[in-house]
């Protein structure tokens, strides 16, 4: 959930019959925060009180083990659901959690284009449009400019050498992104939306780039 609160379509969900919406939220650095340990609790949970017989997990996280395993103890059966490709990966799906799970399956892309469609921008609410990634730059990018201009004068020529060795295509290092990502929050007063942080990452390895240039010559 984003710091605004939940997004129309997540609220759609939440008022649909039969479902409860659990909702973790996004972090300064945009990865989603709190989801494993609602989604373990739930299975302990719904498990313990005998309201549930077998649990459908899609997930390939190996934090979620602890889950399955306290679920399978009270006669639960898991049955782990993986989107292609999941088994043949340990960056999509760990092996442990597929070995703990009673069963594994995989969806493909033809179980999948039934479900998914492509939309325009265009058709967007205003409320998805800011979280959505796009060409345009932000209307926050002279601000994160500035943010990337000091985050770069800060850094060690130590970790401008490290950010310069990675190049424009592999992540910024965590504890350096944090910092950069904190202190952009801290100007706007709010968290990032994703176009803000893709401005900021992109501005600030900019930057490295040139001061490493300049440093060569």
């Amino acid at each position: 959930m984003p710091r605004t609160g939940p997004t129309p379509k997540q609220q759609r969900l939440a008022d649909a019959d039969d479902v409860k919406l659990r909702l973790g939220v996004v972090a300064y650095t945009g990865r989603q925060k709190g989801v494993d340990s609602l989604i373990v609790t739930d299975l302990i949970e719904l498990a313990r009180n005998h309201a549930i017989s077998d649990a459908i997990l899609l997930s390939g996280d190996e934090d979620v083990r602890i889950g399955v395993q306290i679920a399978q103890t009270y006669g639960v059966r898991v049955h782990l659901l993986g989107i292609e490709p999941a088994a043949d990966s340990q960056a999509n799906q760990s092996r442990l959690l597929r070995q703990e799970s009673d069963t594994s399956m995989e969806w493909g892309r033809a179980d999948l284009e039934p479900l998914l469609s492509l939309q325009s921008l265009a058709t967007l609410s205003p409320a998805e449009t800011d979280r959505t990634v796009t060409d345009e730059p932000p209307a926050a990018a002279p601000q994160l400019d500035s943010v990337a201009d000091e985050f770069t004068r800060t850094l060690t020529e130590a970790q401008l050498s490290t950010l310069w060795a990675l190049g424009t295509r592999d992540p910024i290092p965590d504890e350096l992104d944090r910092v950069l990502l904190r202190s952009a929050a801290d100007v706007l007063g709010r968290y990032l939306n994703p176009p803000e942080r893709a401005h900021l990452r992109n501005a600030a390895k900019r930057l490295v780039a040139e001061h490493m240039t300049v440093q060569r010559r």
